[in-house]
């Protein structure tokens, strides 16, 4: 993922993050490249839907949601996350 990419990702999970508080927390790996990983109180249910929605992303430790793709994923990743989280 290119720097402007990472920076469009970034923003869209803080706008997230704004609009639902408390769901995605200590993002990290900004500006770093492929990786970037946020936690969530919600994880398992959250990566559960995602892989039904056909979303594959991992995780790592208790909360983490970690991101490694293409950045022509980055709107679809956004808006299945959205849809994931929205109350």
């Amino acid at each position: 993922m290119d720097r402007i990419q990472d920076v469009y990702l970034c923003k869209g999970l803080g706008t997230l993050g704004a609009k639902y508080p408390g769901e995605t927390l200590d993002l990290q790996g900004k500006f770093c490249g492929t990786i970037l990983a946020f936690d969530s109180p919600r994880r398992d249910a959250i990566l559960k839907k995602t892989k039904q929605q056909g979303l594959n992303i991992g995780s790592s430790g208790e909360r983490a949601i970690m991101l490694i793709f293409e950045e022509k994923h980055t709107d679809l990743l956004l808006s299945v996350l959205e849809s994931i989280i929205k109350r």
